[in-house]
């Protein structure tokens, strides 16, 4: 065999072998094109573990629904336990972005999404919450709020009714109840008399401050806080017979707030979300006998939002951010549109509650 006839078979081996990986590479990335990867970041353990639980179950119900519209994409979901804890939470997040790779993920509660908040700007991935908390994605680029509850009626509906000169205002003692508290407060009219009220997460008794503000007697009653303390709030008020018009936040959809035996919130007003604007997610969800609460239904449209988003920009965080912040959105809710900043606002609509349900109040 001649020297020409060995570099050519040589050459030729080359070129096959190099063929071969080349056509193995552009599988792989074909592979990983279809196929997202998302995170997920809720209270799995810990005082604020029903209500993760009850997120999470919204994150897999989106993912079974997302797939159910794009079957030849596969996804792969990971979950991390933020304890309800800032500190967690931040080691959670930070194996999310660097030993689990993952570009795109949902984040709830305010304390927990603003410890997250830094670390995804460090690592540039993006995190999607359903925190409360104003001011939560000032000065950041890939943390976005979605959506962000607007609790500016609850002092328009106080400074229309002339009767109530004492306002009392009771709130959870965490990031979501110290903003909204003040900002309610510096709403209300300068003619009426303010007090504010704070409580722990972990309260198993209001009683010494219920007779503070029974001693207060105000004429209305506005509540800012979530989770078991608040219904113990609310059977320690009844305790101490404080039948005064209430305020009340999502005590319709907040999980065991009006089954609560211990209280009644009957004839009383309620800021609740707006109801599903999606007809064909919600039949989903009530054909799977779903509570369609805040929690679960949040957690549902940030996950679909952000499944959206990584296929759209095939799993690319530049490209993702691009989409978030030039392009509407489909939301469960409605139109999803971040242009110009990092969160969305929503109107809290007021209702009463008769029978049990929240009706909505027109003209009222």
């Amino acid at each position: 065999m001649s020297k020409l006839t060995r570099f050519i078979i040589g050459m030729v081996v080359v070129v096959l072998v190099v063929a071969g990986i080349w056509f193995y590479v552009a599988r792989q990335d074909n592979s990983d094109s279809e196929t997202i990867k998302i995170g997920a970041l809720y209270a799995q353990t810990g005082a604020a573990a029903k209500y993760g639980q009850i997120s999470i179950q919204g994150v897999n119900d989106a993912v079974e629904y997302f797939k159910t519209k794009n079957p030849e994409t596969k996804v792969e979901l990971i979950v991390e336990d933020s304890q309800g804890d800032a500190k967690e939470a931040t080691i959670a997040a930070t194996k999310l972005a660097t030993v689990d790779r993952v570009n795109f993920s949902v984040v709830g509660t305010s304390a927990v999404s603003a410890a997250v908040a830094p670390i995804a700007d460090q690592y540039k991935k993006i995190f999607i919450s359903d925190a409360a908390l104003f001011g939560l994605t000032e000065g950041k680029k890939y943390i976005f709020q979605n959506f962000m509850p607007d609790f500016n009626k609850i002092p328009l509906q106080i400074n229309a009714n002339s009767s109530w000169k004492k306002v009392a205002i009771i709130y959870i003692n965490d990031d979501l109840g110290n903003v909204w508290s003040k900002g309610v407060k510096a709403s209300i009219d300068s003619s009426r008399s303010v007090e504010l009220f704070s409580f722990e997460k972990g309260a198993t008794d209001f009683k010494t401050d219920a007779l503070k503000l029974k001693n207060y007697n105000p004429d209305v009653v506005v509540f800012v806080g979530y989770g078991p303390a608040l219904n113990q709030v609310f059977a320690d008020l009844e305790l101490n017979k404080i039948n005064k018009p209430y305020l009340t936040y999502l005590a319709c959809t907040l999980p065991g707030v009006l089954t609560d035996k211990k209280f009644s919130l009957e004839g009383q007003y309620s800021y609740e979300f707006p109801v599903i604007k999606d007809g064909e997610v919600k039949n989903w969800m009530v054909a799977k006998n779903r509570d369609l609460n805040s929690f679960y239904t949040i957690a549902f449209e940030n996950t679909l939002l952000v499944l959206e988003v990584a296929k759209e920009s095939g799993n690319n965080v530049e490209r993702g951010l691009e989409i978030l912040k030039n392009k509407q959105q489909e939301g469960v809710f409605g139109t999803i549109d971040f242009r110009g900043k990092n969160y969305t606002n929503i109107d809290l609509v007021p209702t009463m509650i008769r029978g049990g349900k929240c009706v909505p109040l027109v003209n009222e």
